[in-house]
């Protein structure tokens, strides 16, 4: 008679998951408490987009146009101002320096889950769909795409 082992301890279903959301906040800890990174092209190019769209949202107005650039440009259909991207609205409700270190730890979080659940849903197990999902979620292909936040979010 064959002897049966003992089933081996399991985490609970929502744990693996919640680590891949809890890894990019103390991965990227530093730009949740203020203490930003922000050099280069976000300085340069993504606050003072992300600014006027705030802006004109908190003024009412639709953010299609800035004054600011050259004669004039359009705002709205730059694509790097992101003024009508549904995450963006984290912008609205906390400073827009704050915002962005939110929004890169979000989306990686996002991202991480996303392949999470794909990985499950074609029939991985959780310990692989977990590994799967850290390492793109945290791997360096969207790390090093957080410092273009198109990027990171499109992905």
């Amino acid at each position: 008679m064959a002897t049966r082992l003992p089933d081996r301890p399991t985490a609970p279903p929502w744990l693996l998951p919640a680590l891949l959301l809890l890894l990019p906040a103390l991965a990227f800890g530093a730009v949740l408490t203020g203490r930003v990174f922000y050099w280069g092209v976000y300085l340069l190019q993504f606050y003072p987009w992300r600014l006027l769209v705030v802006r004109a949202y908190q003024a009412g107005r639709w953010p299609l146009w800035t004054p600011l650039l050259g004669a004039g440009a359009p705002l709205a259909a730059n694509l790097q101002s992101a003024a009508f991207y549904p995450p963006n609205l984290l912008f609205l409700v906390m400073p827009v320096e704050r915002a962005f270190g939110w929004s890169v730890v979000l989306h990686l979080a996002w991202a991480g889950l996303g392949l999470y659940a794909y990985a499950r849903l074609i029939g991985l197990r959780p310990g692989p769909a977990f590994l799967a999902g850290l390492s793109f979620g945290l791997g360096s292909y969207l790390v090093t795409r957080t410092v273009f936040l198109s990027m990171a979010n499109a992905v």
